[in-house]
């Protein structure tokens, strides 16, 4: 819990940094970067969270990685992390960022889930119609979910519309069973 304050705190700081000096766009886009390489190499996320790696090897292994590549307010803020010891909450930072970056640019992230892949044109259609329906411009993460036979399942923050087959069937199931009690 106290990591995820932390985290949050980290985030809304970096942010508001970001803010003031109009980088908001290319710190969000250098997290992507940087959550990139960590997510490419395991040993480099282990090393960056080890406590019996020195900092100052970490911060180098940084310089050597980014430097030129992600502007020095993002690479400034990685070292702090490593500084202050809270380089282990690296995702929550990203995520909480990202809300900060998506609430700003009046944004919704939203998973939907198909059994089928969609093509670019139905993501559009969907994303543009979820919108209109939440009143800000929805970006979709399409996920492939063979279990739902047919249909779509969207998320919207803590909002679960279920269009799915699986989902109808379980309702109808749902209904049976309880006609069978009532009788």
């Amino acid at each position: 819990m106290t990591d995820l304050r932390a985290a949050r705190r980290y985030a809304a700081a970096l942010f508001e940094t970001a803010l003031q000096e109009n980088l908001v766009e290319s710190v969000a886009a250098d997290l992507v970067l940087v959550s990139d390489l960590l997510n490419a190499s395991a040993e480099l996320a282990d090393a960056m969270q080890q406590p019996t790696v020195p900092a100052s090897t970490k911060k180098r292994v940084l310089d050597s990685l980014l430097s030129g590549q992600i502007h020095t307010l993002t690479l400034n803020f990685l070292k702090l992390l490593i500084d202050k010891q809270r380089f282990q909450a690296w995702a929550a930072v990203q995520r909480f960022y990202k809300e900060l970056h998506d609430a700003h640019r009046n944004v919704v992230s939203a998973q939907v889930r198909s059994a089928f892949p969609l093509t670019e044109d139905e993501l559009a259609r969907l994303a543009e119609a979820v919108g209109r329906a939440q009143g800000c411009r929805v970006e979709l993460e399409p996920v492939v979910d063979p279990s739902l036979i047919g249909g779509l399942v969207v998320r919207v923050k803590d909002t679960v519309l279920d269009g799915s087959v699986a989902g109808q069937l379980e309702l109808l199931r749902q209904r049976l069973a309880g006609r069978r009690r009532a009788a």
